[in-house]
């Protein structure tokens, strides 16, 4: 995908010119962060080839499931350098304790996507449910300073997104199994979701989120 920053006083999104600001390859359904440069006021998304058609996309579909755009606002009397800037916030020094911890420094990356929006990530929806108790409870651990529990918990937050990750490819592959009258396929997709739905609500338990204690009430 190409990511074209449109400039120019006067005009509107048809008409002003566009320049090349960055490329992402090798697109998945796992959030990525793609840095630009430069000062317009358009983006324009480009996708200059069409996706290979198969099985699973018989017409070549492409979708975008969500975008967020960071700048900073700009004109043309200003003295804004068109350079990128060092990210720097208020987690600066719970990083620094994180990784002195012993948290991998590609796990605190992850969180740095934050505040990622889970209503639009691959994942179902009760695992939805699960990561914003659990992302509740991480925020009193930050606010608590409780950094033993806050270690485990971005440890665990991740498995638990991962999980929901599988079970949403996975009831997909059943609903295509069906589909297809491939009973086989039914079976095996069904014995893993159920697997995966045991392993997710056993992090319910341990946390005691509120799909935890839906469950107790149902028993």
């Amino acid at each position: 995908m190409e990511f074209h920053i449109g400039d120019g006083m006067s005009g509107s999104f048809l008409d002003a010119e566009y320049r090349l600001s960055g490329k992402a390859e090798l697109l998945t359904d796992t959030p990525q962060q793609i840095s630009l440069l430069g000062i317009g006021s358009y983006l324009k998304l480009r996708i200059p080839r069409p996706a290979a058609r198969s099985t699973m996309n018989p017409f070549g579909q492409v979708s975008l499931g969500q975008l967020k755009v960071w700048g900073r606002r700009t004109d043309y009397t200003s003295k804004v350098k068109n350079e990128q800037l060092p990210a720097t916030n208020d987690k600066s020094t719970v990083d620094k304790i994180l990784v002195g911890m012993g948290v991998p420094l590609d796990l605190l990356a992850w969180f740095d996507e934050d505040e990622r929006n889970f209503e639009y990530s691959p994942i179902d929806d009760d695992t939805k449910t699960t990561v914003r108790d659990m992302e509740l409870i991480r925020t009193r651990a930050i606010r608590d300073e409780d950094f033993e529990l806050l270690k485990q918990l971005m440890a665990d937050i991740r498995i638990v997104f991962d999980i929901g990750r599988e079970i949403w490819h996975c009831q997909n592959e059943l609903d295509f199994a069906l589909a297809r009258e491939d009973y086989n396929v039914a079976i095996e997709m069904k014995n893993r979701l159920r697997l995966l739905r045991n392993k997710r609500d056993a992090y319910d338990a341990i946390y005691g989120t509120s799909r935890y204690e839906n469950m107790i009430v149902l028993d």
